[in-house]
C-alpha cells in the first residue's frame, strides 16, 4: 500500500511537467545564437494540436494527420540579410516522423535539383530563390527555409541542418 501511495504521490509531481518535456526537447535542437547567426527577438513560438494554426494559416489539419504533435519555431539573421526560419515537427512515432520526411521529400518539384545533407539524414534544394533544408531525427523533422544572403547561405542552412541532426541523434548506450 505504501509502494502504491508512493508511486502515486511521484506520478502526480511528475505529470505537470510532461506537458512541457516535448517543448524543451524540441527547443534543445534549434540552432544556438553564433557569430554567423543571431535569434530574431521575439520569434520564438512553441504549439500543440490546432494551435498549429498559428503557424499554418490554412491546412494545418493535414499536419495533425501526418501525426505532428507539436512544433517549434524560431527565426534567424545570417550573414548577407539571410532571414531563416527554423520550424521543428515533433511526432507522435518514428515511423510518423519518416512518412512525414519522405513526404516533404516528395514536394520537391522533380526538375529541382536536391543535394542530401546532414551526414544522409537530410537535403536543401532551391527553389524560387528560397533555399530550403529538411532533416529527420527520431520522431521530429525539421524544416529551414532561408531568404536572401550571400551565395554562401546553403552553406550556412546545411550547416544549421547538421547541428539539428547532431543534436536530435538518442545517446549512444554504454558499454562495459
Amino acid at each position: 500500500m505504501r509502494t502504491a501511495r508512493a508511486l502515486l504521490l511521484l506520478a502526480l509531481f511528475l505529470l505537470p511537467a510532461a506537458g512541457h518535456a516535448g517543448e524543451q526537447a524540441l527547443k534543445s535542437l534549434l540552432p544556438a545564437q553564433s557569430n554567423t547567426l543571431a535569434v530574431i527577438p521575439d520569434s520564438y513560438l512553441y504549439v500543440q494540436g490546432n494551435d498549429l494554426t498559428q503557424i499554418y494559416d490554412g491546412g494545418y489539419q493535414r499536419y495533425l494527420r501526418a501525426g505532428v504533435t507539436e512544433v517549434v519555431q524560431q527565426l534567424y539573421r545570417g550573414p548577407g540579410g539571410l532571414t531563416l526560419t527554423v520550424t521543428i515537427h515533433g511526432l507522435a512515432t518514428a515511423a510518423a516522423a519518416t512518412a512525414f520526411f519522405q513526404a516533404q521529400r516528395k514536394q520537391v518539384p522533380k526538375e529541382v535539383p536536391v543535394r542530401p545533407a546532414a551526414q544522409g539524414r537530410g537535403f536543401t534544394y532551391l527553389a524560387a530563390g528560397v533555399k530550403y533544408g529538411v532533416v529527420a531525427g527520431p520522431r521530429l523533422v525539421a524544416v529551414l527555409s532561408g531568404y536572401g544572403g550571400q551565395p554562401g547561405a546553403r552553406a550556412q542552412l546545411e550547416q544549421v541542418l547538421a547541428g539539428i541532426a547532431a543534436r536530435s541523434r538518442p545517446p549512444k548506450a554504454r558499454t562495459g
